[in-house]
């Protein structure tokens, strides 16, 4: 069964969500839909692109996710509908729909005619994302283009060092947990990064001690850090793109591949 879930940086205090819903009810009347995020920083694509990361496993086989996070909007970044196995993302093409997994198939959508050069959400992708919804073929809302051609996902990789991995802050959470892009592993000891770290490991919240900054496997799963009854952001002082540096057991992993624990 089809269904569409939507993630944008619109916020709730503007009708621009309820025309979206307002489209999508147009288009495909009956289809349920799922409102994943609305409050992404104001064009913030890491923040979109990493959201869509954590979400994309959890969509069901003909799911269809409208995400606009699109600052270029009216200028001539492309508008797309990617198929990514039995599921589609549609959106601009600045990076966030290749977030989502490896992209089988792309289609450029057809912009001509549009109603607005600053509310593509509205007159170009929720029409996309609801006509393929009901069943519609992506090959009829655009010519299909090289998948490679995607904009490559904003979100940073993690890097091998001599002593370990180095990574970045992706994501700080409404309680204060700040979610690294390294990978969790037990072979860890330690996390550090300017002017300070530390070598606790936990395997839930619980056993954090109170006051104390904490290292454990988030729900993605990668390296977290919390801090038991108390904002890791606020103690730590680390911020979104801040860098995260883990030492490893020796010999530690030759890969960042190797850092994967098993679900």
């Amino acid at each position: 069964m089809a269904t569409l879930a939507l993630l944008t940086d619109f916020g709730l205090r503007d009708h621009y969500v309820g025309a979206l819903h307002l489209v999508l009810n147009r288009e495909a009347p009956g289809v349920p839909r799922i409102d994943i995020c609305h409050e992404i920083p104001a064009g913030n694509l890491r923040a979109a692109s990493f959201l869509i990361r954590e979400c994309w496993p959890l969509l069901s086989e003909g799911t269809v996710l409208l995400a606009v996070v699109d600052p270029g909007v009216g200028s001539s970044r492309r508008a797309v509908a990617a198929r990514l196995g039995g599921k589609f993302i549609v959106g601009p093409d600045n990076g966030i729909l290749s977030a989502a997994a490896q992209i089988d198939d792309a289609f450029e959508l057809k912009t001509e005619g549009a109603s607005s050069r600053t509310f593509h959400g509205r007159d170009i992708f929720a029409p996309a994302a609801g006509r393929l919804a009901r069943g519609e073929a992506p090959e009829s809302l655009g010519n299909r283009i090289d998948p490679l051609s995607l904009r490559r996902s904003p979100l940073p990789e993690v890097r091998k060092t001599e002593w370990g991995f180095s990574g970045e802050i992706l994501h700080i959470d409404r309680f204060g947990n700040l979610i690294t892009n390294i990978p969790f592993s037990r072979e860890i000891t330690d996390i550090q990064w300017e002017g300070g770290g530390t070598s606790r490991a936990v395997s839930c919240y619980l056993e954090a001690p109170e006051g104390a900054v904490c290292f454990l496997r988030s729900s993605s799963p990668f390296v977290e850090l919390a801090v038991g009854g108390r904002s890791a952001s606020s103690i730590t002082g680390l911020k979104v793109g801040d860098t995260i540096r883990a030492r490893g057991k020796s010999p530690l992993c030759n890969t960042a591949e190797d850092l994967r624990i098993d679900p």
